[in-house]
Parts: structure tokens; C-alpha cells; sequence
């Protein structure tokens, strides 16, 4: 079970670094952004309270 986790987390990965490189590929600067955004809950930007 532990594998098939593992192995989908891999293709996530994988589609998501496709996906920003068709993006500079593309000129597409604006997908780039979104891309590349962090969306941890943790980032400083979620983190209102400090």
C-alpha cells in the first residue's frame, strides 16, 4: 500500500514539473505563476497569526 502512495505522489510530481515546463515553453507567464504558487497551509502567506 505504502508503494502505491508513493508511486502516485511520484506522477503528481512529475505532471506538475510537465506542466510548468509547457508553460515557459509556451510563454505562458501567467500559468507559470499560478504554478509555481505556494499553497502550503503553512506558507506565510495562510499564516495570519504571526
Amino acid at each position: 500500500m505504502m508503494l502505491s502512495k508513493l508511486f502516485i505522489l511520484k506522477r503528481k510530481l512529475k505532471n506538475g514539473v510537465l506542466r510548468k515546463k509547457l508553460a515557459l515553453a509556451t510563454d505562458d507567464y501567467d500559468m507559470l505563476l499560478i504554478l509555481t504558487e505556494c499553497r502550503n497551509a503553512t506558507h506565510s502567506k495562510y499564516n495570519l497569526g504571526s
